[in-house]
């Protein structure tokens, strides 16, 4: 609504703040935190993963693990011959 010398007026409510949409709920609880040097969990992939997902899930947790770096974790990612998992390990 504008007043009267022309400038837009606001009426300040107070409502409840939603989720944002890009955002949904933790898909995943990453054991990196708790992982000592050498160990390793498997990212499991699904029989009809193409090219284009075996790369995104790869970038999602090299993200995930990149949150580390501050508290000197170093991890690394391959994916397996098997063709059924990505293989996350801790090196430092």
């Amino acid at each position: 609504m504008k007043n009267g010398n022309g400038l837009m007026h606001f009426k300040i409510q107070k409502d409840a703040l939603p989720d944002p949409r890009f955002c949904g709920p933790r898909k995943y609880d990453w054991p990196f935190a708790s992982m000592k040097v050498g160990e390793c969990f498997y990212f499991p992939l699904k029989q009809d993963d193409g090219v284009k997902q075996i790369y995104m899930a790869r970038a999602r947790i090299g993200k995930a693990a990149r949150e580390y770096r501050a508290t000197g974790m170093r991890f690394t990612t391959r994916h397996l011959d098997d063709k059924k998992s990505i293989g996350v390990w801790r090196v430092k």
